[in-house]
Parts: C-alpha cells; structure tokens; sequence
C-alpha cells in the first residue's frame, strides 16, 4: 500500500513515488485513479485502519514505472505512545504513522502531525484541506475522494471495497522548486493491503530533479497479518525481508547489499545480502528443503522449502533469532 520516500520534504514530495497532492495530473477526471470501479457513490464501511494496516512485521514489495526500480518496506516499530514507524530499503529514515478510526496522520519523530492521508468519513466526493509547512514555506494540500468501491487485483489477489482518492499539492516558486509546482497523485488503498497503487505527476516538471514528472508504483508482493499473501508463489515478490529483519539480529550496523530488494535465484529462491562491517551475510528464502549449507548460522524448513543465513558468526551472533521469522516467510 505502499506507498510506497523519506520525511524530508513534504509528504508527497519526500516519498516521490508514495503518496501526496496538478490540475492537470493523472488523466483528465479524478476517476483516472480507479481501476474498475463504480463512480463509487455512497460511503466506505471499511475501518480506516484497515485501509492502512500497520501491524507488527507488516511488509510490502513495490515496483515503479517508467523504470524498473523495486523497493521493501514494512512495519519495524510501534512506540509506547501508539506511533507506527515504517521503514525499507530506499528510506533515508522511518515514516512515522498515527493510526485511529477517524484518520490516518503522518507525523514528525516528534509525534507532532504533517500530513493526513485518510480522513473518516470515507464518502465519494468528501473533500478535505490541510496545510503543511515546509522551510517556513507553507504548501496549501486538498484531497477528494473518488470512488468507494473499487475492486482491485493487488500482486494477483483480488480485493474489493478500495478506495481511490486524488491529492493535490501545491508548492510556491522556491524551495524545493524553483517554479511554482503542482503535485498531483491519485492513490489507491484497498482493506488488508494499504495503498496499494500510486501515480504522482508534477507540473511543471522539476528542474534538474531526482524526480519522475510522471511516476507510478504499485504494490507487487506483500505480506499483511490477517490478509492472504500476495505475490507469486516463489522469488522475492513473495519472500520479503527487510533490513530491519537483519538489525534486529546481527546489530544496527548491517547495511542491505545491492541489489537491495532481492535477487531471484534457482528453484524459485530469493537471495539477500548485507554487509556488517567487511563481513558478508547471505540470506536464502525458498530454496529446496535440504538444500543449505552445513556451515549456516540459522535453517529452517517448512512446505518442501527451506531458508537459511550464512557467513561468518561474528557477523550476526544473533541469528538464531531469525529462525520464527524465516520459518513464517515460507
């Protein structure tokens, strides 16, 4: 749902693929956003925090176009005040998220809010406008609901009851645009999944900018606890691991190794690699059962597969620690 880079600027501009606010963005209508849906009159009866789950080891897998840039991201951290942080492999530092039934906010470390990305009621035509200050420039943001009702097919499985929604934000001639600039994204979120499609278009386009004038992402593979999960039945659309799966064994220095996502291997595997320090770990998800090295630091198997994590001891003295972990990915 993805979605999904960073807090850096404002929320659609920091995330640049994952979600934010051009009167002429994506398609002529706000119903470019949906993908077989109604028109979508009436109201979502879907709790919004089911439109946006966030709980404990929830993960994504996105693909953007033009382009073939992958990335993971996923829950890593829930605060003693109820503040969610997701974090991945193209995130400079952890979004930060408070959940309740009437909204959906992005929020500063701080836990002071930026920007809201869902606003009960759910209704087609609701409209709803914030401002974000951003350098001391204040960046005036509106959202419309477009339709209610749409029905999705999310990395091969089919949801219905998806949301769609246009976002417009617009920057004055400065920081972080040289010229006025328009950000439009249509998103959509769909129940047990998240946002799960998002294209931002930026009018006019940015000078000499990391940034795509017309950007897509969707979602591609995903793991949500109390959902089906989705994605292909083998590779590393469906086993995602996180480089927070990693600190949280081997220490805070373990660094994801390129290519960052994943790579797919033989008998429909996928292979990590991190770095701690000088020392090399690889991670095996899906391989054949039976099939690691003897020298592993941690295997596990289930279903006819198996996954492991191999190098030296000293780079990961915790690895046992990642057996229940590698066991729910197969």
């Amino acid at each position: 749902m993805k979605r999904p880079v960073a807090l850096v600027l404002v929320f659609a501009v920091a995330l640049a693929l994952f979600t934010a606010g051009c009167d002429d963005g994506p398609g002529d209508s706000p119903g470019a956003a949906s993908g077989g849906g109604t028109g979508g009159t009436g109201s979502s009866t879907i709790p919004l925090p089911r439109l946006f789950p966030l709980a404990p080891g929830d993960r994504w897998r996105l693909a953007a176009s033009p382009g073939d840039a992958v990335r993971l991201e996923g829950v890593t951290a829930i605060d003693g005040t109820g503040i969610i942080a997701i974090h991945g492999t193209a995130h400079q530092a952890a979004e930060r998220y408070r959940v309740s039934e009437d909204e959906i906010t992005l929020v500063t470390p701080m836990g002071e809010a930026v920007s809201p990305i869902l606003r009960a009621p759910l209704r087609a035509g609701a409209e709803w406008a914030y401002e974000h200050r951003e350098r001391d420039v204040a960046v005036p943001c509106e959202v419309t609901v477009v339709d209610v009702s749409l029905r999705e097919t999310v990395a091969g499985v089919e949801v219905r009851g998806c949301v769609s929604l246009r976002r417009r934000c617009r920057y004055p001639a400065g920081a972080p645009f040289t010229n006025s600039t328009t950000h439009s994204s249509d998103e959509v979120y769909c129940p047990g999944v998240g946002l799960t499609r998002v294209r931002n278009v930026f009018r006019p386009a940015p000078a000499k900018s990391a940034l795509s004038a017309d950007r897509e992402e969707r979602v591609v593979g995903f793991r949500v606890a109390g959902s089906p999960a989705g994605g292909p039945s083998e590779g590393c659309a469906r086993f995602i691991l996180l480089p927070s799966d990693l600190v949280t064994a081997c220490g805070v220095d373990v660094r994801p190794a390129a290519p960052t996502a994943g790579e797919d291997i033989e008998d429909g595997a996928c292979r990590y690699s991190h770095q701690h320090g000088t020392e090399t770990l690889t991670t095996v998800i899906g391989a054949p059962e039976g099939s690691a090295p003897e020298d592993a630091l941690v295997t596990v198997s289930g279903d006819g597969r198996s996954a492991w994590v191999s190098g030296r001891a000293a780079a990961c003295p915790g690895a046992e620690r990642l057996a229940p972990l590698l066991t729910s990915l197969l």
